[in-house]
């Protein structure tokens, strides 16, 4: 991967948690340029693809962070949004390959729920009653787009 002269870049592209990282050494061998923004989402991240990742001439690019889709959607409208976010993960795959930047498309994690008992017994009573917690609102759909990733 190394053509030019120093060891390989990789931009890091994402919300919160590519933005917090920080790390103050080679990762696998490669100088880490992070261009994380807090609470960003995918099309947000699209529209800065070409400043962030092009135009810093990168060997590689870790695009992370799609879950501020899941939170800041419109649950009533989640599926529009879940298309929405895989149109800009391709549109930005697409566009590295293009620029013979090697993409890595990171999965999130999905997140955890309050711990105690009065979390768990609230937990149990709603998913007696047929609800559905935000919390697996979001680990369910974080689980949709985490495999659609694993199958592209």
């Amino acid at each position: 991967m190394e053509h030019h002269n120093g060891p390989p870049k990789l931009v890091v592209l994402g919300a919160s948690y590519a933005g917090g990282w920080n790390p103050d050494r080679l990762v696998a061998g490669c100088r880490v340029i992070n261009k994380g923004i807090g609470g960003q989402q995918s099309f947000e991240m699209l529209a800065r693809f070409e400043t962030d990742v092009i135009a810093v001439k990168p060997d590689a690019v870790l695009i992370w962070g799609f879950i501020n889709d899941i939170f800041r959607g419109d649950q009533d409208k989640i599926e529009e949004t879940l298309a929405r976010t895989k149109e800009s993960l391709t549109a930005m795959v697409e566009r590295a390959r293009k620029a013979g930047i090697v993409p890595i498309l990171a999965t999130e994690v999905t997140v955890r729920g309050k711990e105690g008992w009065k979390e768990g017994i609230a937990a149990f009573t709603g998913k007696m009653l047929g609800k559905e917690s935000y919390q697996d609102y979001v680990n369910k759909n974080v689980r949709n787009v985490n495999q659609w990733i694993k199958e592209k």
